[in-house]
């Protein structure tokens, strides 16, 4: 799955099926590989964000640790710099492919809108990624 694509399912407790919103954005746990939690609000205004341990998929909904986490965990790696080891900019990361665990299986590099309209975006195995810093993925590109 994408983690694009969670964002704007509905987030529900785990254990005690309480709606805590939509969510609004995916955290990264780059240490374990895996989504760490999500930042939800309520549709109404105003509307508090929370952050909350991811706790897997359900079937409509996707599933949280209750109760709110006190601080932010994780970081939102959607937009950072990907850097190839010897220099040359890649792109962004443009998406994360997860499993249903939440375990980061991959990266979806965007060239920009019109390279990704041409070519495509370019696929990047978790396994790629040698080093991390604040907004940029240092990776072993194929082949080079």
């Amino acid at each position: 799955m994408r983690a694009r694509g969670l964002i704007g399912l509905p987030a529900v407790g785990r254990h005690s099926g309480r709606s805590w919103g939509e969510v609004r954005e995916v955290l990264c746990d780059l240490d374990q590989g895996r989504l760490a939690a999500v930042r939800v609000a309520r549709r109404r205004w105003p509307s508090r964000r929370r952050v909350l341990a991811y706790g897997g998929l359900g079937e409509a909904a996707l599933l949280v640790e209750e109760p709110p986490l006190a601080e932010v965990v994780g970081d939102n790696l959607l937009g950072w710099r990907v850097l190839a080891v010897h220099g040359e900019e890649l792109g962004t990361v443009g998406d994360l492919v997860v499993d249903e665990r939440g375990m980061i299986q991959g990266y979806e590099v965007s060239g920009g809108l019109l390279q990704d309209l041409l070519g495509g975006r370019t696929y990047l195995a978790a396994a790629s990624v040698v080093e991390t810093r604040r907004g940029i993925l240092r990776v072993r590109k194929e082949g080079g």
